[in-house]
């Protein structure tokens, strides 16, 4: 199921208690989300920015998280984590990826053409097919195998 979260009329953590006990007497309600990460963030920032989720008291604070456990379908550490951003931040945002890219040596010709040689010869030990790539550039001069000439094994 697909939740459209447009749930601008909630504007009390008593709205939220009656809608999770209907929720609750409907039996176990399971969310499968397909709305992406972005929108689900906006989501909860609207929603914590219009109950005032700083000024809240403990359990209505509790009631909030089960609300977005809910309706997220994130798991209760994930809404945690992104409530504790919320509160240090101001708002939830994703992180950006910090990891660094490495720049690619084979491209996806050089992939093909060296599966080409394994295949033409018998699928041979690594060694034997670096052997093969460097004598066809180097010997027979072929240059699509300037690249893999040099392959480490």
């Amino acid at each position: 199921m697909t939740i459209d979260m447009k749930d601008d009329s909630i504007k009390s953590v008593a709205q939220l208690q009656v809608l999770i006990k209907a929720a609750e007497a409907l039996g176990a309600l399971t969310v499968e989300r397909k709305n992406s990460k972005e929108e689900v963030y906006a989501w909860m920032n609207d929603l914590l920015l219009r109950l005032t989720y700083r000024s809240l008291r403990k359990k209505d604070k509790g009631l909030v998280r089960k609300y977005l456990r809910l309706y997220s379908g994130y798991t209760e550490s994930h809404v945690d984590h992104l409530i504790s951003v919320y509160r240090e931040k101001g708002k939830i945002v994703r992180k950006k990826r910090t990891q660094p890219v490495f720049p690619t040596t084979y491209t996806g010709v050089d992939i093909e053409l060296l599966a080409v040689v394994a295949e033409a010869y018998d699928h041979q030990n690594g060694k034997a097919l670096k052997e093969v790539c460097r004598e066809m550039y180097a010997v027979h001069g072929d240059k699509r195998f300037k690249q893999l000439s040099g392959i480490s094994v």
